[in-house]
């Protein structure tokens, strides 16, 4: 009666594998001992096993072990990654909600970091990064438009758009007046004002269009 004691040996394992996430970003594995790359040296009649096992779901990069194993309980191991690509753009559910902001006394108003604003809500597979532009620390001083985007590991990405509304509350200062007018009555004992509105000397100091 003759008896296996030698491990099998795998000689080649199966390859490393990349494969696409589908749009619930999820990939289903297939059965891999049957890999035509998989070569093994054996004496013995073998069964080869994987784990995780055919059909198993990965949403993310996974080491799967490829095991051969003899009548004799004899055994080798090989490991191989499948490598889960991404190539869905990200999904924002929800954007950042237009801001009304007040202007300071300066008339500025800094914006501060959108990215982490609880209303934005976004849907995405993999590792991301959210950025604004203009950027968190910008001085604006009139309504601007600010662009948020998720960008993924893979280079994949989305934007989207909200308005910062600002609000000058402060009331306009006359630095100086138009001085007094001296003027001269005509023949008829009348004088007819002209534009003061456009008198050089008239200077004023307010954030906002005025009139």
């Amino acid at each position: 009666k003759t008896i296996d004691n030698i491990n099998p040996i795998i000689n080649t394992c199966v390859a490393d594998k990349d494969v696409v996430l589908d749009a619930s970003c999820n990939f289903a594995l297939p059965d891999y001992t049957v890999d035509p790359a998989l070569t093994i040296t054996e004496c013995s009649t073998y069964e080869i096993t994987q784990s995780p096992v055919a059909g198993t779901i990965i949403s993310d990069t996974t080491t799967v072990t490829i095991m051969v194993t003899d009548e004799y309980g004899n055994t080798a191991t090989c490991d191989f990654e499948v490598n889960t690509i991404d190539n869905i753009n990200p999904v924002i559910n929800t954007c950042v909600a237009d801001k009304d902001v007040v202007l300071d006394a300066s008339c500025n108003f800094t914006l501060p970091d959108y990215t982490v604003d609880p209303a934005l809500t976004i849907t995405e597979c993999s590792t991301y990064e959210i950025t604004q532009s203009p950027v968190a620390g910008t001085i604006i001083s009139d309504t601007t438009t600010v662009t948020i985007t998720v960008t993924d590991e893979y280079g994949n990405t989305a934007t989207c758009n909200f308005e910062v509304k600002t609000i000058d509350n402060i009331n306009p200062i006359i630095n100086t007046c138009v001085a007094d007018k001296d003027v001269v009555l005509d023949a008829s004992c009348n004088f007819t004002l002209p534009d003061y509105t456009v008198d050089p000397a008239l200077t004023i100091t307010e954030c906002s269009t005025y009139e």
